[in-house]
């Protein structure tokens, strides 16, 4: 599939080409990103994310519903208190909207935290991604 361009009137609108065929794009055809957030935990946040954890849960697991968390999960126990979770959306600026929301982050245990574009090469999505340029 090809994303292109095409004149109406005196605009443009968005469309995918498939073997000729033409198909206007609408919001569910919008090229989504990859990108990598990362948590560190405030010290002695422990039993304020043991509290806030159900919310936390309820609120990855809506996110992962809707398509938006690929995968999501705290460091291992080697690891400094923190989590990874791998974010598909428009922008980085959506990502950072959408994390905004998270219990943990509403309650100030997310001490830092980072939000990176990843551009995928290798695995599943990688396919999808080449398919979408």
């Amino acid at each position: 599939m090809l994303i292109d361009q095409i004149s109406v009137g005196r605009g443009t609108i968005p469309v995918a080409t498939m073997e000729g065929n033409i198909h206007q794009l609408n919001d569910e055809d919008t090229p989504m990103e990859t990108f990598a957030v990362t948590y560190a935990y405030s010290a002695g946040s422990t039993a304020g994310r043991d509290e806030h954890r159900p919310r936390h849960v309820e609120f990855l697991q809506e996110q992962f519903d809707n398509g938006r968390l690929v995968k999501s999960g705290p460091f291992g126990p080697d690891e400094d208190p923190g989590a990874l979770l791998i974010i598909e959306a428009a922008s980085k600026a959506d990502v950072e909207a959408l994390m905004d929301q998270d219990p943990f982050y509403l309650n100030g245990l997310v001490e830092q935290r980072s939000i990176r574009q990843w551009n995928i090469v290798f695995g599943a999505d990688a396919a999808a991604d080449a398919a979408r340029n």
